[in-house]
């Protein structure tokens, strides 16, 4: 997320958080109980941090503030209520021993998992695609025509990995759907889209269709 981008969103933060306080377990001596006190700038975040994060993937993730690390979904759903949830939402980042605390926290194997899962799609889909194709040779980038429309597909996986609402999860697959549609109808993916639902993410033609019409119909 670029500077500005994070402005925008410390702005907004300061608003919500302005009268929530952090449990005593949260902070350390001479510490201010006043979670917004822990947003008063925005800030590279100290390296090891910042490295350990991009190393690991979660970079895409979390937003960083100084000395906080934010989820990135939260941000996107504005659901700035959960920052109240403190383990699920948000870890204070003060020093290395935090950063320690960090990498063994529950919240980072769930987002570890999420980027395997994502993995593991990824590479089921290359697997299917060199047996279907008789192609041995072929790479995971071969599958796409470009870089753009690989990280687009990462994003919609990683989003339907994320979400646990049933409803929401039956928008995420009509968003994929809709996706993979154009992209074949522009020569943009190698894959074919009713085999990646059928096949790697194991989704039945009749609850593709249905998922199809409910939303085809709601646009109308």
């Amino acid at each position: 997320m670029v500077k500005e981008e994070k402005e925008i969103h410390h702005k907004k933060m300061l608003n919500e958080l302005d009268e929530v306080i952090l449990d005593k377990e949260y902070i350390i001596k001479d510490e201010s109980p006043y979670l917004e006190d822990y947003l008063y700038g925005v800030s590279d975040i100290d390296s090891k941090i910042e490295e350990f994060l991009y190393e690991t993937g979660l970079d895409e993730e979390w937003i960083m503030f100084y000395r906080c690390l934010i989820s990135k979904k939260v941000l996107d759903l504005k659901e700035y209520h959960k920052f109240r949830k403190i383990g699920e939402t948000l870890f204070l980042m003060r020093n290395e021993n935090d950063l320690e605390k960090f990498k063994n926290d529950d919240v980072t194997k769930d987002l570890n998992k999420i980027k395997d899962d994502t993995e593991e799609i990824l590479e089921k889909l290359l697997n299917f695609t060199k047996n279907k194709e008789k192609n041995p040779n072929l790479t995971e980038d071969d599958l796409f025509k470009c870089e753009d429309i690989k990280k687009e597909f990462v994003k919609l996986i990683k989003k339907y990995n994320l979400l646990e609402d049933e409803e929401d999860k039956k928008k995420n697959i009509y968003e994929m759907d809709q996706f993979l549609k154009n992209a074949v109808k522009n020569k943009k993916i190698k894959f074919n889209k009713t085999d990646f639902f059928k096949e790697i993410l194991e989704l039945s033609t009749s609850k593709i269709s249905s998922i199809q019409n409910k939303y085809q119909k709601e646009k109308k």
